[in-house]
């Protein structure tokens, strides 16, 4: 795994939504790496309670689109939304 800083990485999703890839299919493809190490880390995910907070950047929209798909998995999910003014336009996909 490479670790890069914040503003790294909004040069790598900038230069990746340059190249046609929308902004929305990288949350996704965010949301759903995440649910996969979540399940693989918390096996079974059906007996689990999950929070998840989000702010109104984009990380809030990859914390909004987890909350969709993993709603139908966990025992309780919780989904914090920490600014609801001021939301990125693509994170409002997801409320």
């Amino acid at each position: 795994m490479k670790v890069v800083t914040s503003e790294q990485m909004r040069e790598v999703d900038r230069l990746t939504i340059e190249d046609g890839v929308p902004s929305i299919a990288l949350m996704e493809n965010a949301a759903h790496r995440v649910a996969e190490e979540l399940i693989r880390e918390f096996d079974p995910i059906d007996r689990q309670n999950i929070v998840i907070l989000c702010g109104k950047g984009n990380n809030g929209g990859d914390g909004l689109a987890l909350a969709l798909g993993m709603v139908v998995g966990a025992l309780a999910l919780l989904v914090v939304a920490l600014a609801l003014l001021g939301v990125a336009a693509t994170a409002r996909t997801f409320l």
